[in-house]
């Protein structure tokens, strides 16, 4: 009997995900959480303010956890949020990849981009609030009264336990915005930077403040590209408050992959984007401008400060 307790005891169940990418602090069912760690069926995942956490599932799909959570991963296919926030890129599998919320339960039957976030109930205040955000593919939500299907673009909200006809999403990618350092984080360029890029900037400067800037500077290196192109297509005067937003980006996120895309600004016609790049590089150079201050790029006669930066980019860019 004991010996077939102890063979019971050294049986581990298959895991159904993987922590891909952990920042801040978080537990699995009450044990501290890290990268790389397994996770397996019926683990209750809880995040901590300021905490991210991104875990592949064994089907393929992708599931980011933001603060503030409490969710059960209870298969590779099927989720349980308690409380929270997260996003998950579903792929197709052969079963259907269900999700339960505390008022509505969600279905994906092929492939879906979800965003779903749930907040409890206040006593004598507000009453629980559910928002579920489609950015690809579809989904089905059951409320009380009638299912309703959600396809990409539409969010739909629920107050309690009823359900709310679909809304358009104004801008998913700001929307969702909080996966960003989750995303810079992964490090692989793919559609979904891609797409997240070139929809921030179409939307950038039509605000002040502009809520674009913080989320765009939040893909770090991955915006540079869609700022740049841009950047060289921007000539209207109304304009000149993108542009000199586009190069702040860059100047203020990017990396020393982004160092050529900043030299190459220092030949921009509008003086404010040379000097925004110039200072960009200087970050990247430890705060050395190597000579050329922001009066020398407002000026004319410019080759001798772009030849030098040209020269440190190459050197030091790679």
């Amino acid at each position: 009997m004991m010996a077939l307790l102890a063979a019971l005891l050294l049986i581990v169940a298959d895991p159904v995900g993987k922590v891909a990418i952990l920042q801040g602090t978080a537990s699995v069912n009450g044990t501290a959480l890290k990268a790389g760690d397994p996770v397996e069926a019926g683990a209750v995942v809880k995040t901590e303010a300021g905490t991210r956490v991104a875990i592949d599932l064994t089907d393929g799909s992708e599931l980011r956890i933001n603060e503030n959570t409490e969710l059960t991963v209870a298969g590779p296919r099927k989720l349980d949020l308690k409380a929270g926030r997260f996003f998950v890129r579903v792929v197709k599998g052969a079963a259907k990849f269900e999700i339960q919320t505390p008022n509505f339960p969600i279905e994906v039957a092929q492939t879906a981009v979800l965003d779903i976030k749930f907040k409890e109930r206040v006593p004598n205040g507000d009453p629980a609030a559910t928002a579920i955000m489609c950015l690809e593919g579809k989904a089905f939500a059951q409320g009380p009264r009638f299912p309703l299907n959600l396809f990409a673009g539409f969010w739909a909200s629920g107050v309690g336990k009823q359900l709310n006809t679909p809304d358009t999403l104004k801008n998913g990618s700001l929307d969702t915005a909080w996966v960003h350092p989750l995303i810079l984080e992964r490090g692989k360029e793919s559609e979904e930077t891609s797409n997240r890029a070139m929809e921030l900037v179409n939307i950038l400067g039509k605000e002040n403040p502009d809520p674009v800037e913080p989320a765009m500077k939040g893909l770090g290196d991955f915006v540079t590209p869609e700022l740049v192109r841009f950047l060289q297509r921007s000539t209207l005067p109304p304009q000149a408050v993108k542009r000199a937003a586009a190069t702040r980006i860059i100047a203020e996120a990017g990396t020393m992959k982004s160092a050529p895309a900043l030299s190459g600004l220092l030949s921009h016609p509008e003086p404010e984007v040379r000097v925004i790049a110039a200072q960009g590089l200087a970050r990247l150079a430890g705060g050395k401008d190597q000579g050329f201050n922001d009066a020398y790029w407002k000026g004319e006669k410019l080759e001798a400060g772009q030849k030098i930066w040209a020269d440190w980019v190459q050197k030091n860019a790679k």
